[in-house]
């Protein structure tokens, strides 16, 4: 079916491998980056690269959120995402750039208390079915100072997406 089960999210979020490195306030282990080290070897012995980077899309996600989000915010998304629940995925590049993050082209405008957003990003892993998009959007000036991580829901209207048929890793579910 080129897609990775959402049962899976679930399952591992019940073992505590989603939670390896997390804080145990948001359900976590809070363990070392050896012990996530030992462990993605132990999965890639058995040729798992492909299943780590579509179930562990939230490595890259989450971290912006944990460190610069609202406690309501954490409390929202974290837990469900550790537990499985839900899907955490990072937008950052852009048909135009690739990963050039400081010539992000993504503009956030403010509209009272949420932001209109408008561009494009690719190559989002878990993109085509994530609940919870961190998006990399300028909302200043050019350069990395004027970019800022917006969290968009995966149901925000206007969202669009389009899952990409990627070659080796047909379960990440790039959009």
């Amino acid at each position: 079916e080129e897609r990775l089960p959402r049962e899976l999210h679930k399952l591992a979020g019940e073992a505590g491998i989603l939670g390896i490195i997390f804080p145990q306030k948001y359900g976590g282990l809070e363990g070392s980056h050896k012990t996530l080290i030992d462990f993605t070897e132990e999965l890639c012995v058995v040729g798992s690269g492909g299943l780590l980077v579509g179930l562990w899309t939230h490595h890259i996600a989450l971290p912006p959120i944990l460190t610069c989000g609202s406690e309501a915010l954490k409390d929202e998304i974290v837990p469900a995402v550790l537990k499985g629940d839900k899907i955490a995925a990072l937008a950052a590049t852009e048909p135009s750039g690739g990963s050039d993050v400081a010539n992000i082209q993504t503009t956030a405008k403010r509209d009272g208390d949420s932001f209109v957003i408008n561009g494009t990003k690719t190559l989002i892993t878990s993109g085509s079915k994530a609940d919870w998009i961190t998006v990399i959007a300028r909302t200043g000036e050019k350069g990395l100072g004027g970019l800022s991580f917006i969290v968009v829901d995966g149901t925000a209207p206007g969202l669009t997406r389009t899952k990409l048929q990627t070659m080796g890793w047909r379960c990440s579910d790039t959009a």
